[in-house]
């Protein structure tokens, strides 16, 4: 890949990042009110269990290192976030409700992502188009949450 990118997935330049191996989720966020809650409390939720759009807990899931955002109708995005080293916490929906979520809860629990920050300048602000991923349904499955490789992600980058 000769695209922009970190070299390396934290700031001591130990964990080196290799594309194939690095993981990214693919989260939605319903409205602008969420978004600014997701920001604003650096945490990313997903439902888990057996309902549908529930993200599998998997090893690719819980060793991701970075989400992206997309909301309604958006399919071209550059909300890419490097995800805290410690893995996701169970949530239940009243912790969610606890912090002031924006919208009622529909699940039991939620696998709690930290973000750390936005990294969108260290992939040179570039957007990706989620159409042009493996996993990436449109319409109605759209906010169905997603994992794929950082080398995946950047095969989806929009050309100008």
């Amino acid at each position: 890949l000769n695209e922009p990118m970190p070299e390396y997935l934290d700031t001591a330049k130990i964990k080196k990042l290799i594309p194939s191996e690095t993981f990214v989720l693919v989260g939605y966020y319903k409205s602008k009110d969420q978004l600014d809650w997701i920001i604003k409390n650096s945490l990313y939720n997903f439902r888990t269990g057996i309902d549908k759009g529930s993200l599998p807990i998997g090893k690719k899931e819980v060793s991701a290192e970075y989400i992206v955002l997309h909301g309604p109708s958006e399919t071209k995005t550059n909300k890419i976030y490097k995800l805290k080293a410690v893995g996701p916490k169970i949530f239940s929906k009243q912790n969610l409700i606890d912090k002031n979520y924006p919208t009622n809860p529909k699940g039991d629990l939620y696998l709690m992502f930290e973000i750390e920050n936005d990294v969108s300048n260290d992939f040179n602000n570039t957007k990706f188009d989620l159409n042009k991923l493996s996993k990436y349904s449109s319409f109605f499955n759209s906010a169905k949450p997603i994992t794929i490789s950082l080398s995946e992600l950047m095969k989806s980058k929009v050309e100008y």
